[in-house]
């Protein structure tokens, strides 16, 4: 370091030491309010402080306004899921129900429909009476060709899911088809669109 730095630094730290001990350095670190007179300019700052203490709700007041459309989104997100769910587990029994009558595994339509309504996923799909499926599901297995080897065979599970808040209904529906490899016991019943 030069001598003139140090010169400057050592005066410095020599009127520091200079103001702390004539109690200048408590005066500068007073609050303002003791430094300070009373002027215009003070009074309409505290005015504006005054009003942004006043916006202290604003955060409450959006967030009420958001919250219905928010729990509108996620309502609709749920029952979309609910329903792609149910649709897969439709598509799901009736293949498995299609695979049955085709290697006729049971000799009439009713153990069919007994095996079908007992592989379903959930007791709203077997029974209904809820709000979102208020009746319960119908299985249909269909011979549109006959029962020989290799006519098609068609099994049909379909619901109705009703929307919330909509009042509309949706109608869901599976349906899968194979080739008899069996000549089939059952007479087919119900109608498959």
């Amino acid at each position: 370091m030069s001598g003139r730095y140090r010169e400057l630094r050592a005066n410095r730290l020599a009127l520091r030491v200079r103001r702390l001990c004539e109690g200048s350095l408590a005066v500068v670190r007073s609050t303002s309010r003791e430094l300070r007179e009373p002027s215009l300019e003070g009074a309409q700052s505290s005015r504006r402080r005054g009003r942004l203490r006043g916006e202290s709700g604003q955060g409450a007041v959006e967030f009420a306004l958001v919250v219905p459309l928010l729990l509108l989104i996620i309502i609709a997100i749920f029952h979309f899921g609910k329903v792609m769910n149910y649709w897969l587990d439709l598509n799901h029994v009736a293949s498995e129900g299609a695979r049955k009558a085709a290697v006729n595994t049971y000799a009439s339509d009713a153990e069919y429909e007994g095996y079908l309504r007992d592989r379903l996923e959930t007791g709203e799909l077997r029974s209904g009476g809820t709000t979102s499926i208020p009746s319960p599901a119908t299985v249909a297995v269909c011979l549109p060709e006959g029962s020989d080897v290799g006519d098609p065979v068609t099994v049909q599970v379909a619901v109705d899911y009703s929307l919330p808040f909509i009042g509309s209904t949706i109608a869901l529906r599976g349906s899968a088809t194979m080739r008899l490899e069996q000549p089939a016991d059952y007479a087919g019943s119900g109608g498959c669109t």
